[in-house]
């Protein structure tokens, strides 16, 4: 969990914005993103997606990155989950701060079905992958 404390998972009130599913070989991503106030909302978001996993999923990985303002701070509160030491949670991260995402959270999963081989995921598919969700949910936000 990022920040403290565990959130029920009845407790996200968050609409969760799902981006397409992305095939590469044998490999999947599907990337999410919701804006989030707090890290109560960062908390309750991360917790709802881990635990809505593809079933038939052999190997996953989870890559996130979250940014948002703190009146009380005055300052941007973000953090990462690296996933293993990747540093793939770190570029996305970056990434958020480049488009100067505020209020954004967003996860990356990556999966197989192939219980034969081990999990590779690459860090340009998470990248891909959040490019293309973040766009997606702008484009959305402006159809409305």
């Amino acid at each position: 969990m990022f920040g403290r404390g565990q959130v029920a998972l009845e407790a996200c009130s968050i609409d969760i914005f799902h981006g397409q599913r992305m095939r590469k070989g044998k490999g999947n991503s599907q990337a999410h993103s919701a804006k989030v106030p707090d890290i109560k909302q960062v908390n309750s978001v991360y917790a709802t997606l881990l635990s809505s996993f593809d079933e038939g999923a052999v190997a996953m990985r989870s890559t996130a990155a979250y940014r948002f303002w703190d009146d009380t701070t005055e300052e941007y509160i973000r953090d990462n989950d690296d996933n293993f030491g990747s540093g793939a949670g770190s570029k996305l991260a970056k990434f958020l701060e480049t488009r100067n995402e505020n209020g954004m959270f967003i996860l990356v999963q990556q999966w197989h079905n192939d219980a034969d081989r081990p999990y590779t995921g690459r860090e340009r598919e998470v990248y891909s992958a959040a490019k293309f969700v973040l766009e997606a949910m702008e484009n959305s936000a402006k159809a409305t």
